[in-house]
């Protein structure tokens, strides 16, 4: 004797929110020149909508559509002055939806300020040494020109020396 019944399975499981670091520049003091967060978001079934929204409060609504490319979204942190934080929102075919927020994270929003510049002449150079602060992420690259700005010597030191002058 044989016989069939019909089954149903029930999916109550929530899509699955995976959170890392992407492409970032560190900075000083716990801050960052530039961050974007990668989400891995997976489900059982099929993920049908992903949502996104930044905040510098705990939490936020998610409310921006996020592009997936084979599972994977990318958001990137704009400048600010105040810590921010992501929230993702993912939600299935069936209604089961999930949401996870970042950790906070601070991204540089000041120009550095320049303090003093200090010219020292040789025969034929001259050092050039400048003073500069910045108190969120720190002065990384420093530019010095000898022809008003045509073109720039690109240098992490805060003194450079211009040699073979007239």
């Amino acid at each position: 004797v044989f016989s069939s019944k019909t089954v149903t399975t029930e999916d109550n499981t929530k899509p699955n929110i995976q959170l890392s670091m992407g492409d970032h520049q560190a900075g000083e003091n716990d801050w960052y020149k530039g961050l974007t967060i990668n989400t891995k978001i997976t489900d059982n079934d099929e993920v049908k909508e992903t949502l996104y929204c930044i905040t510098t409060e705990k939490s936020c609504t998610p409310n921006e559509t996020l592009e997936l490319t084979e599972g994977v979204g990318h958001v990137q942190f704009s400048s600010n002055n105040k810590g921010q934080k992501v929230c993702f929102k993912a939600t299935d075919r069936k209604g089961n939806e999930n949401i996870t927020c970042s950790d906070t994270y601070f991204v540089d929003g000041t120009e550095p300020t320049l303090t003093d510049i200090t010219l020292t002449p040789e025969d034929d150079s001259m050092t050039i040494t400048v003073n500069s602060s910045d108190k969120e992420s720190g002065v990384y690259t420093y530019y010095y020109s000898k022809d008003g700005g045509s073109e720039y010597i690109e240098s992490k030191d805060n003194n450079y020396t211009f040699t073979s002058l007239e």
